[in-house]
């Protein structure tokens, strides 16, 4: 059951809705980031728990489906649960529901990793981290989405992006919303309009850091799409594909 497991609320404040006045995607990426560092600290397996061994979490894959999105001023309530390691991959998966309402907003599944701080490569989580709690409990949501890979090769319709403070967290580099921010700008240039993303799997490869130079191209095809991030050495950053 939901009520079994971590959840927490989110009121929609008037910055995290768009031009339609409903929640936008790259805010719904904020909640997700959110809601897994209160799940995590809950753990004591936190990014300020964690830091003690020189390590922190970052997001591997992201995979969003949107089923409803509230206007703003709801509540959107998030329930979490984790699972085992899969290797280097931790999965979390969530599901989104309006407290006003009761309709499910969106379900997502991400992969996690654990990075060293000094090396910056993956350390084995089965060393720090074990779900537990309601995370092991048969009768968590049978609703966990499939990660896939997305191919990185670059596209069509280059779109410059310079990096600047604003888009910085504390980790020092562009946070995971960016991305999705990203993804929607090229799609609203090349349809001409603002556009709304149903479902949408951002894969991260590496960082981007201040004053770097994103060029982002894509492909549309009807509704499904593909948009992907390289520096300006070629370096791919991130690939996104879903559908409007």
């Amino acid at each position: 059951m939901l009520s079994d497991l971590f959840s927490c609320d989110f009121r929609i404040r008037f910055y995290e809705a768009g031009p339609d006045n409903r929640l936008t995607l790259p805010s719904m990426i904020n909640y997700i980031q959110e809601l897994a560092h209160l799940h995590t600290a809950s753990q004591k397996v936190g990014i300020e728990d964690i830091h003690e061994f020189g390590l922190t979490w970052v997001v591997s894959r992201t995979r969003l489906e949107m089923e409803y999105r509230p206007e703003s001023g709801d509540t959107v309530r998030g329930y979490i649960w984790g699972g085992e390691p899969q290797r280097l991959l931790v999965p979390r998966h969530y599901i989104f529901q309006s407290v006003l309402t009761g309709k499910t907003v969106a379900k997502c599944s991400t992969y996690w990793l654990m990075i060293n701080l000094n090396t910056h490569y993956p350390a084995l989580p089965e060393r720090y981290y074990r779900p537990v709690g309601t995370d092991n409990e048969q009768n968590a949501p049978q609703t966990t989405l499939t990660l896939e890979r997305i191919s990185t090769l670059p596209a069509n319709d280059p779109m410059e992006i310079r990096i600047g403070q604003y888009h910085l967290d504390s980790n020092k580099h562009v946070n995971n919303r960016f991305y999705l921010a990203f993804t929607e700008t090229w799609l609203a240039r090349k349809k001409g309009r603002p556009v709304d993303i149903q479902s949408v799997q951002i894969n991260f490869n590496s960082s981007l850091e201040f004053d770097d130079v994103a060029i982002c191209t894509g492909e549309l095809e009807g509704n499904h799409f593909r948009v992907v991030g390289h520096t300006l050495s070629g370096n791919n950053v991130f690939s996104s594909a879903g559908s409007l």
